[in-house]
């Protein structure tokens, strides 16, 4: 059979705008470190004008698993189901342009650790964190841990986008990721997240495969893509202090000199990740049903938090005031989440006119 019209294990699918140098290490660092999965990878274009159609082109000539949609405008994070609705693969992993840096045979510990997680629904990969980067994943109180034994060992709770797996099955189940006419930047991650949960699959970080993910204004800055940063945050309102950061970086003295520096110790980092198995005895029946109960007991304030967040869209306030209140913690500002309370208790339609508004900008 000819090698592009097999069907392959897995296929990642990778959305691009203007970060070509970004993406140069991205694709490089995928070719060079992907062992032992038949996979194909999708890049989708979305319009850019770096050059980074003429290198796709280039690329996908080389390389007959890469396939590359070109897009003639740029729809931002809707090419994410787009790009899926080409996937041949079993697994389908969702991937950032800058991943800078991903480690030896990272694709099969992915699936290892998806297989081995009972109803695994959107498994991410843990991340590089230093002064450059975050990697954007949220603090570690919002984790509870789960070793499964045999070194998989998953960290449940938010689960983001930057390099994550989900099956075919899944999204047969509950459906491709989200769509938004008329927006670039959206939490098209998130919603899915919650999605998964909802019919009753799990999420959380696959700790023993730690990429470089390069998010963030000083790092898009070493690459020249603060412009890419403005236009995409300026999309979510929710990101208006990232845009804030970016517009005051921008007005500050010795961005060159800043940047250089920011570009090599970036490079200097990459070299950080690596998959780190540890091991660990195999559960036995009792042991694998009690974590079982622990997981699920820890991921219960975000199912409630999605169940009142849906009712709300939808202007059911049935249970409202009990499903805020097992929903209470997963806000870790203290101050928000109270009022949010407050308002919550006091009238749970309010709240709902407020979560409408917010889902609306």
């Amino acid at each position: 059979m000819d090698q592009t019209q097999r069907e392959p294990h897995a296929s990642i699918v990778l959305i691009t705008h203007d970060r070509l140098e970004m993406l140069r290490l991205c694709i490089d660092t995928i070719l060079a470190n992907t062992h032992g999965v038949d996979y194909e990878l999708i890049v989708w274009n979305n319009a850019s004008s770096d050059g980074t159609r003429a290198y796709l082109d280039s690329v996908s000539e080389r390389q007959p698993h890469v396939r590359v949609a070109q897009s003639s405008e740029n729809i931002g994070l809707n090419a994410v189901a787009a790009a899926i609705r080409l996937a041949r693969g079993h697994y389908i992993i969702e991937m950032d342009d800058d991943i800078l840096s991903v480690p030896d045979g990272w694709l099969a510990e992915m699936i290892r650790c998806f297989e081995a997680v009972p109803r695994a629904g959107y498994l991410a990969a843990n991340v590089v964190q230093n002064d450059l980067t975050n990697g954007a994943k949220p603090e570690s109180t919002r984790y509870f841990t789960a070793d499964f034994g045999d070194g998989v060992v998953i960290e449940v709770g938010p689960t983001g986008g930057w390099c994550s797996i989900t099956s075919r099955d899944v999204i047969e189940h509950i459906g491709n990721f989200v769509e938004m006419e008329g927006r670039v930047f959206f939490g098209e991650d998130g919603e899915f997240a919650t999605r998964c949960l909802l019919w009753g699959y799990r999420i959380g970080i696959i700790r023993s495969v730690r990429v470089f993910h390069a998010c963030g204004p000083l790092a898009n800055e070493a690459f020249g893509c603060l412009d890419v940063c403005k236009r995409k945050y300026a999309d979510d309102p929710q990101y208006a202090s990232t845009l804030q950061a970016i517009r005051e970086m921008e007005s500050e003295t010795g961005g060159d000199s800043r940047a250089l520096e920011a570009l090599r110790a970036i490079r200097e980092s990459m070299g950080q990740a690596a998959v780190t198995v540890e091991p660990g005895p195999t559960l036995t029946g009792p042991e694998r049903t009690r974590l079982l109960r622990s997981v699920d007991q820890a991921i219960r304030p975000a199912i409630a938090e999605g169940r009142l967040k849906q009712q709300l869209k939808n202007g059911d306030l049935s249970n409202a005031r009990r499903l805020l209140w097992q929903a209470r913690s997963m806000n870790p500002d203290p101050v928000r989440r109270a009022a949010m309370l407050a308002l919550g208790l006091v009238s749970p339609r309010l709240l709902a006119r407020r979560w409408r508004s917010l889902e609306n900008r």
